[in-house]
């Protein structure tokens, strides 16, 4: 992101969303009230679908008005996202992983801070500074942040708790499956090792992919741990497989990798290698 995207949201008249809130200046952190409104708009985005909090911009009724920037100096820029990141982290919890500061140095000497905070699987987070009892919990919509009521609060504990049981239980049938022989494919009895990349919203949203996409997608990524041959649609999505292994994509967006990790005779896994290649080909 550079100045020229944000000079976009401010001509195309981008309006404040569920997803996205301006702000003119930064908050003045030893002001107590504007201290709790940061943390409150920040455990919202989390709590909701993630979204940015955008410093620099000015705005009328929700819509940016023009790109002013923060007068930072530029030495203050790094012990600036510290303390962000410490007041984020000693004042929210459970903490919130994932959460980015991006300062912008703007053409008039100026920064703009953005502040990116991704949909949380451990939400609800609770603003831990002081608060009355009933307005720690904040989540969004498209018209901004609210304090969640007892029954909302009740159903985000709730959903939390089912996300993280429904992907357990996922990966428990498919290792169960494997185990008993009834993979996608034959295998030989060889030890194995099952790789699963599980996006939080596959369990959150409900969507689907489409077989073309699923098909785009697995075409374009490079090998993971075994050689791929062939391919084929299945009725859980795209699989694409070798003598010794398979990648299989489920239509909610699930990547599963299964291969042969040794042989009986040696007795010996290439974690070193499995890890290597993990590292290179995840981004």
């Amino acid at each position: 992101i550079i100045e020229e995207d944000l000079d976009i949201l401010v001509q195309e008249n981008i309006l404040e969303s569920k997803v996205i809130e301006y702000k003119r200046s930064l908050p003045d952190f030893s002001i107590s009230r504007e201290k709790k409104e940061f943390l409150a708009d920040v455990s919202s985005f989390a709590n909701a679908s993630g979204g940015d909090l955008i410093y620099g911009i000015e705005e009328n009724d929700g819509l940016p008005v023009r790109l002013s920037g923060c007068h930072i100096h530029d030495a203050e820029i790094d012990s600036l996202k510290r303390k962000i990141e410490g007041i984020i982290r000693l004042n929210i919890g459970p903490r919130i992983p994932g959460i980015l500061i991006r300062p912008i140095k703007l053409r008039n000497e100026r920064y703009a801070i953005i502040i990116r905070v991704p949909k949380s699987w451990a939400s609800p987070h609770m603003v831990t500074l002081e608060l009355r009892d009933h307005e720690r919990f904040f989540s969004r919509t498209s018209s901004g942040k609210y304090p969640l009521d007892v029954t909302e609060l009740r159903a985000a504990f709730m959903l939390s708790e089912t996300m993280a049981e429904r992907i357990k239980k996922f990966r428990m049938d498919r290792i169960s499956n494997l185990l008993s022989g009834e993979g996608p494919t034959p295998m030989d009895d060889d030890p194995k090792i099952i790789l699963h990349i599980i996006p939080f919203t596959s369990f959150d949203l409900p969507q689907l992919m489409s077989l073309s996409s699923l098909e785009e997608v697995a075409r374009n990524l490079p090998p993971i741990f075994f050689r791929l041959s062939s391919y084929r649609f299945n009725l859980d999505g795209y699989m694409w497989y070798g003598s010794d292994g398979y990648l299989q994509l489920f239509r909610n967006g699930v990547l599963e990798v299964v291969g042969i990790a040794a042989s009986k005779e040696k007795m010996l896994i290439p974690t070193i290698k499995f890890s290597s290649e993990l590292h290179n080909v995840l981004p």
